[in-house]
């Protein structure tokens, strides 16, 4: 997506349109977040492989064809993933982020930060919704890698847990 490329999404009957941050923005945005994400990355990781690497675990990654990160999830361990992103992010980072994402987003053809109030207040589900697909916008193509080199990550950790396996039963 180019910085004059738009996107567009509707929350709860209320349509919003965002163009891309700039690159120094973004690239501050995403070192703030990587600070938050990164630790839960792993918790995250755990959830997606609950029981660890086992025989079991590898037949299921080899052969099911859905997205790691797509499979259901142990859901303490997703909660705790979710409970520590909160610890780590305070109001005030969180406020920073999502103004610089509203500062790039319109609704009804009003700039969003102008009608910031009158548009989340009394909804701030709505405004973590908007955040959310903000992110979404602006870091899909980095957000993709990762979830690529995860799952690639996960992939030939199962394949080495197999080896090991196969060669402690031949030793033995």
């Amino acid at each position: 997506m180019s910085q004059d490329s738009t996107a567009t999404t509707t929350i709860d009957g209320v349509t919003y349109e965002m163009r891309m941050l700039d690159p120094w923005v973004a690239n501050e945005i995403l070192h703030a977040l990587w600070k938050v994400v990164g630790p839960s990355l792993g918790e995250m990781i755990a959830a997606a492989t609950a029981g660890g690497i086992n025989k079991e675990a590898i037949a299921q990654i080899r052969e099911d064809s859905s997205s790691l990160l797509d499979r259901k999830m142990d859901s303490a361990m997703v909660g705790s993933a979710i409970s520590g992103l909160f610890t780590r992010m305070d109001a005030k980072q969180t406020r920073v982020i999502i103004e610089a994402l509203a500062d790039k987003a319109t609704t009804d053809g009003k700039h969003l930060p102008a009608v910031f109030t009158a548009v989340f207040s009394g909804k701030i589900g709505n405004m973590y919704a908007f955040a959310s697909w903000g992110l979404g916008v602006q870091f899909a193509n980095f957000f993709g890698s990762i979830r690529n080199a995860i799952e690639w990550s996960v992939q030939r950790a199962a394949i080495l847990a197999e080896k090991i396996g196969e060669s402690s039963s031949r030793a033995a």
